[in-house]
């Protein structure tokens, strides 16, 4: 089997350190998302058993969510500030923060359904 040899578009990937910032939030906010997903799971698990555990997991999990909202949008508004005083941003920082507005919306979304559960709404 032969390797193949990298494009052009490859080595542009791999000289733009804006690149190697996406990687590493791309890879967190995956980790992040499974970490919303089993804490949920770990609610449903236990709320019937230990309802004071799984209201404690709760609000932890809610409040690093909240702490998350609040860092994405002051990355959010630093991006915004820089690009309209003029500063070259790479696209794939833009993209590093549509990441990580996708992966608020899914915690939300964990921290909703987890409230579900508990017989918050």
């Amino acid at each position: 089997m032969t390797q193949r040899s990298p494009s052009q578009g490859d080595k542009a990937q791999a000289a733009d350190p804006a690149y190697e910032v996406y990687q590493r939030v791309a890879t967190d906010v995956g980790g992040n998302i499974t970490y919303a997903l089993i804490e949920v799971g770990f609610i449903w698990l236990i709320r019937r058993s230990w309802p004071f555990l799984a209201k404690a997991v709760f609000w932890i999990g809610a409040a690093v969510g909240a702490l998350h909202v609040l860092h994405v949008l002051y990355v959010t508004t630093l991006g915004v500030m820089a690009a309209t005083f003029g500063a070259r941003a790479s696209n794939w920082l833009w993209g590093a923060n549509v990441a990580r507005v996708v992966e608020s919306t899914l915690l939300a979304f964990a921290v909703w359904l987890g409230a579900r559960l508990l017989g918050y709404l």
